[in-house]
């Protein structure tokens, strides 16, 4: 098990590395109208650095004996926060930007410890908010309102 994970992780920095390589193919644009190859370099940029390290951890931890995966409440701390990521993709078409983020993002902080739900509702609509701004006020992205009332 500790053999495999540690191919596993090595075998995705590679793919990751390969993946960035060709992204950088790609155009780049301007600061002002980025090219088709910004985001890929991005991503690439991103699951190679990530990759590393979790290949460079999951070669010291078959040394020590140790497992890299969260255990008990880190665990479900963990899954938590993927569901609420897993809910935003499948929500976000029916729901909208708003009202999806926002759950998404009460959920998380709940998820990572917040537990007073006046603090919960603040920093969810706060996020909400700023990711709307920054998505489509700055950048331009058309944000869905909400695609159920035809919005």
């Amino acid at each position: 098990m500790k053999t495999a994970r540690l191919i596993v992780n090595w075998t995705l920095f590679v793919f990751s590395l390969f993946f960035l390589v060709n992204a950088m193919a790609l155009p780049k644009g301007t600061a002002l109208r980025p090219g088709a190859g910004v985001f890929p370099v991005m991503v690439g940029a991103a699951l190679t650095m990530l990759s590393l390290l979790m290949a460079l951890r999951s070669s010291v931890s078959v040394e020590r004996g140790e497992s890299p995966f969260p255990r008990g409440a880190d665990a479900c701390r963990a899954a938590g926060v993927f569901g609420s990521l897993a809910f935003y993709t499948m929500a976000l078409p029916l729901l909208g930007h708003p009202l999806s983020s926002g759950v998404c993002f009460g959920a998380i902080l709940r998820f990572m410890g917040l537990r007073r739900w006046n603090r919960i509702l603040i920093g969810a609509c706060a996020a909400a908010l700023l990711s709307w701004y920054l998505f489509g006020v700055l950048l331009k992205i058309p944000l869905p309102l909400l695609p159920v009332l035809g919005l």
